[in-house]
């Protein structure tokens, strides 16, 4: 009988040393994963932040590669514009693109007639002005200039 009872005690130390062990690969292989999971999201995060940024790259790229060589009257151009301007009035934005030239402008004249001093400009016409007076003394102002026709060449 004690003989059956060691093997019974012994038996049941095996099962639980066998489970333990079981347990305890299966923990390590569940820990190592977890880990790798992990590892493999910040990769695939930094990753997609790159591919973002290429991609924004590459756009910009396609953009620039799609405009024309520009034209030979630019200088002449901003002449004009910078002639009609008065001397109270910053340029603190300028885009300009084949279809259009983007401004943004700082006055602090009162009374600026901004579309009157425009249409003496030959090669552009308004498309959109909006002007706000932000205070006593500076008016900000968005102008969006189109090309004029040939004709008016």
């Amino acid at each position: 009988m004690r003989v059956s009872a060691l093997l019974v005690v012994l038996l049941l130390g095996n099962y639980l040393w066998s489970a333990v062990g079981t347990w305890r690969g299966n923990y390590l292989e569940y820990s190592r994963i977890a880990d790798e999971r992990d590892r493999v999201k910040a990769e695939n995060t930094l990753l997609n932040s790159k591919l973002r940024t290429l991609d924004k790259e590459q756009r910009e790229l396609t953009r620039v590669v799609a405009l024309s060589a520009g034209e030979a009257e630019v200088l002449a151009k901003l002449a004009a514009l910078t002639s009609i301007l008065p001397s109270n009035v910053m340029v603190s934005s300028l885009r300009w693109s084949e279809s259009s030239l983007d401004l943004m402008l700082q006055s602090e004249a009162e009374n600026l007639d901004l579309p009157a001093l425009l249409r003496k400009l030959p090669y552009w016409k308004i498309a959109q002005l909006q002007q706000r007076r932000m205070g006593d003394t500076v008016t900000m102002i968005t102008l969006k200039l189109q090309p004029a026709r040939e004709e008016a060449k």
